[in-house]
C-alpha cells in the first residue's frame, strides 16, 4: 500500500523536536560536568530554541483554528488538538534556561534558512509545502495522524 502522507523529514516541528532535544541533552551534560567546553557553554547561551517552539506553536494554533473553521473531521481536530498540546510542553522546560534574544533570533533565522533549502533540495518551497499541507491535516496524510488513524482502526 502506498504512503499518502508526506515525509515526517518536511516538517518542521520535527526539526525543532530534534533541536529541543539535542538543546536539553547538552545542557544536561554540561550541568553534570560532562561537557565542559566553550562551544557547549556558547551554544547552551546562544541557541535556545524557545522563539522556533513559539514559532511552530503559533502556526500549529492557526492550522488547528482553520481544521475548525473548514469543518474537518472531529477525529482529526481532536488529534491535532493533541499534538499543539504536545507541542506546547517544550516551553514549560525551556522557561528558565537563558535566552539572549539577538543571538537567538538569529539562530532560528538560520536554522530556519537551512530548513528552507532542505526543502528546496527536496523539489519543495516551504510555502509551496504548506499550502499543500492544510490539505493534507484535513485527510489526515500527516505522518503522526496517519500513524495514530491507522492503528485506530486495526
Amino acid at each position: 500500500m502506498k504512503n499518502d502522507y508526506t515525509r515526517f523529514d518536511f516538517y518542521l516541528s520535527y526539526w525543532i523536536l530534534v533541536w529541543v532535544a539535542v538543546y536539553f541533552l547538552l545542557n544536561c551534560f554540561f550541568k553534570r560536568n560532562f561537557l565542559t567546553n566553550r562551544y557547549t557553554v556558547l551554544f547552551i547561551q546562544n541557541c535556545n530554541p524557545m522563539i522556533a517552539v513559539i514559532i511552530a506553536l503559533i502556526f500549529s494554533i492557526s492550522a488547528l483554528l482553520v481544521l475548525v473553521y473548514k469543518k474537518a473531521k472531529p477525529i482529526i481536530i481532536f488529534l491535532y488538538m493533541l499534538i499543539v498540546i504536545v507541542k506546547s510542553i517544550p516551553i514549560y522546560f525551556l522557561w528558565g534556561m537563558p535566552l539572549r534574544l539577538i543571538p537567538n533570533v538569529i539562530y532560528t533565522i538560520v536554522f530556519i534558512l537551512v530548513y528552507g533549502l532542505y526543502l528546496r533540495s527536496n523539489g519543495h518551497t516551504i510555502t509551496k509545502f504548506y499550502k499543500n499541507e492544510t490539505a493534507n491535516i484535513m485527510k489526515g496524510n500527516t505522518p503522526l495522524i496517519h500513524t495514530i488513524l491507522t492503528n485506530l482502526n486495526k
